[in-house]
């Protein structure tokens, strides 16, 4: 009897080791498998995070011609990108539409057209709505909506053998999307406009 109870205690001995190195297996094998899913967790919120922003990008570029006139009040009119991006919380809609505001006479076929432009809205970062990524601008008669996006660099700079680092916001026309058109081609083609906007409008000047 005694050495039945023996055989049967080491068979149970040798039972419990064997789970407990399949129990040791399966853990290790779970803890492995989290871990490479979030890997591929971290790994698939990386590319819809570019695949957000390249969507933002594109929804931010569509292609708006203007000329030479609207592209210097469109550089004068722009706040600090800095204070935009950093400092938004101070800029009003009502403020930016007084203060960062600014006009010209165009003249098409003999007629003049009081054109004026100014910054309707901050655009906020459909990624994070703190964030301001860029200001749209709007110009009147041609009815246009043009936002110019904010990007933030660092940028470093060797002068006289010393590097400097810099790091700041700046608005990216690239971005925008921007085409600029001048003399004649600009010409015809706002003759064009305003002909299509007469025909639409029965010639009422915005």
């Amino acid at each position: 009897m005694k050495i039945v109870k023996k055989i049967a205690r080491f068979i149970l001995r040798s039972e419990l080791a064997k789970m407990r190195r399949t129990n040791a297996s399966l853990s290790f094998q779970v803890e492995e498998l989290s871990t490479q899913y979030d890997k591929v967790n971290r790994h698939l919120e990386e590319i819809q995070r570019q695949i957000d922003e390249l969507s933002q990008r594109f929804e931010m570029r569509p292609k708006v011609l203007i000329n030479e006139r609207m592209l210097q009040c469109l550089s004068s009119i722009l706040p600090d990108p800095n204070r935009v991006a950093l400092r938004y919380q101070t800029l009003t809609t009502e403020q930016l539409k007084r203060d960062y505001s600014t006009g010209y006479t165009e003249y098409v076929k003999g007629q003049s057209y009081n054109i004026k432009m100014n910054i309707c809205r901050l655009v906020k970062n459909p990624l994070d709505k703190n964030e301001v990524s860029g200001v749209e601008v709007f110009i009147s008669c041609y009815d246009m909506k043009i936002i110019i996006p904010l990007r933030k660099e660092k940028k470093t700079y060797r002068i006289l053998g010393v590097e400097t680092e810099i790091e700041t916001y700046f608005y990216d026309f690239y971005e925008s999307g921007l085409r600029l058109l001048t003399g004649s081609s600009w010409n015809f083609m706002a003759e064009f406009m305003r002909a299509q906007f007469d025909m639409f409008t029965g010639g009422v000047v915005k």
